[in-house]
């Protein structure tokens, strides 16, 4: 990791990683909804609301450590 950041366009790659880490999250949440949908008895609508804030939940949680590694590998690089 510290590579991909130290290279020329490392902040670009490292951007591009993160965003397909992104949609790989979303892809394995959507598929398997209907299955919870019939197990928990839920209507379509509800099972909406829970995909739509599952990105910002995990976003606000995620983005606290995220920005602390980060600064970390800031200075670790100045160094």
């Amino acid at each position: 990791m510290k590579d991909l950041l130290t290279r020329k366009n490392g902040a670009f790659d490292l951007l591009m990683v993160n965003t397909l880490l992104a949609f790989i999250g979303m892809g394995l949440v959507i598929p398997v909804m209907p299955s919870y949908i019939n197990i928990m008895g839920i209507s379509g609508t509800i099972a909406g609301f829970l995909v739509a804030t599952y990105a910002p939940l995990t976003e606000l949680i995620f983005s606290l450590y995220a920005g602390r590694l980060s600064i970390t590998l800031a200075q670790n690089t100045k160094r």
